[in-house]
């Protein structure tokens, strides 16, 4: 594998409904190391200490996004590529520069790759993402965009992110911040391992997406939510790109493009 260190710098990630769908690894327990794995911990530049619930991206060198995963609690992430080939690892985090970008030569057909990463504390603050109408306007009209429809024509509104934050000072499960906001047309239940099944007049439970690449459910509240900018909830018959979903929009990805 090489491995190239590159400056911040602007990649498009596509919008929903692209052509993956695409798994997400949380490294909590030894990962399945068949295929191209990269895998590593995640530190604070200012410090050295591991930063948990980082959101690494593994973008194509077109800018889409290929896979993607969340570090754990110790900062430790793993994230498999589809396929041999060059990529850029992004790592992202709410309060945290886009500090440090690598592209990496994946030329293995099955390996383990180990990638240490670091991001920098931001000097935009959380009280910088304040809503305003202007931006509340911006971020619908992207949504609008992704989903072939108005956030406003659907049956449950969108969980904006002042919604999201007053919600995060009572809890930091996103499943509970959805349970408690009590969605029209859906009900949340858990199974005995504690996953959430999201489920709408259909009877199956809803796929899961963070920024256009699909989840494990599992995986929902691994997400921080102080990461998202909004929750969408689309049910049968709502939209031309999902049949239905739960999905999830992060500041640093929708948010960016309404700023």
């Amino acid at each position: 594998m090489t491995i190239t260190t590159t400056p911040p710098r602007s990649f498009p990630v596509g919008l929903a409904g692209a052509a993956f769908a695409l798994a997400a690894i949380l490294s909590v327990t030894p990962v399945d190391t068949r295929g191209q794995t990269l895998q590593g911990t995640i530190m604070n530049a200012s410090n050295l200490q591991t930063v948990p619930g980082v959101y690494v991206r593994l973008l194509d060198m077109s800018g889409s996004l290929r896979a993607l995963t969340i570090a754990d609690d110790e900062g430790r992430y793993a994230v498999r590529a589809p396929a041999p080939g060059r990529y850029v690892v992004v790592p992202s985090r709410i309060g945290f520069e886009d500090y440090q970008r690598k592209e990496v030569d994946l030329d293995d057909a099955d390996g383990v790759y180990d990638l240490p990463l670091m991001v920098a504390p931001s000097a935009l603050s959380i009280e910088g993402l304040d809503v305003t109408v202007e931006r509340r306007r911006e971020i619908n009209r992207q949504l609008r965009l992704m989903l072939g429809t108005s956030p406003s024509t659907l049956r449950s509104m969108p969980l904006y992110r002042d919604r999201i934050m007053n919600a995060a000072e009572r809890t930091q499960r996103t499943s509970d911040l959805i349970r408690s906001s009590n969605v029209s047309g859906m009900i949340v239940r858990m199974s005995d391992e504690q996953n959430p099944c999201f489920i709408f007049r259909n009877g199956s439970c809803a796929p899961v997406f963070l920024d256009g690449g699909r989840i494990p459910t599992e995986l929902i509240n691994q997400v921080p939510l102080d990461l998202l900018e909004a929750i969408v909830f689309v049910q049968p018959g709502e939209s031309r790109e999902h049949e239905f979903a739960v999905l999830l929009y992060s500041v640093g990805w929708l948010g960016r493009q309404a700023r």
